[in-house]
């Protein structure tokens, strides 16, 4: 029974982690297009996911608890490693299976986190480079004769922005 309530979950955390590799290759397009709007729409999706992933990693960890309940585990927690010893019959080769795809999912799931991440990063770049070259630098304090009868100007910038 236990075995069986563990195999739905990690099934529902394989699917939710599929849902969120979509979104994280469909938010590397966006962030190639630059569109803000559909950015966050995809982001608040992810929180959705998260959030649902969350709950269900909580379900996982009562599950194996009273699963290996009396018997002995290295650690704080109980492993899914350690569960599968314990499982006998199909319920074994289930758990092996989605042990290994939720793995690869999640390798998948960081790599284009980490994708987008550098992404992200160059289109900050731009955008501070952009700024930087658009907004006008005071010119370097210099000595001259003239020092005195010059006032002091503020910087200007192409903006005209006020807090």
């Amino acid at each position: 029974m236990l075995a069986q309530q563990l195999v739905q979950n990690l099934t529902k955390q394989v699917e939710e982690h599929e849902a969120l590799l979509l979104l994280a290759t469909n938010k590397t397009d966006i962030v190639k297009s630059g569109e803000i709007e559909a950015l966050e729409k995809t982001m608040k999706q992810e929180q959705r996911h998260v959030l649902v992933m969350q709950k269900l990693e909580a379900e996982r960890k009562e599950i194996v608890y009273r699963l290996m309940s009396g018997r002995p585990f290295e650690g704080a927690e109980p492993t899914l490693s350690e569960c599968i010893e314990v499982i006998e019959g199909q319920g074994k080769t289930e758990l092996l299976l989605l042990m290994s795809k939720l793995i690869e999912v999640v390798r998948q799931v960081k790599q284009v986190n980490e994708l987008n991440q550098a992404l992200l990063s160059q289109s900050l770049q731009f955008v501070n480079m952009t700024l930087s070259a658009t907004t006008q630098q005071e010119p370097p304090t210099t000595y001259s004769k003239n020092q005195e009868k010059q006032p002091k100007r503020q910087p200007q910038s192409m903006f005209n922005v006020q807090a």
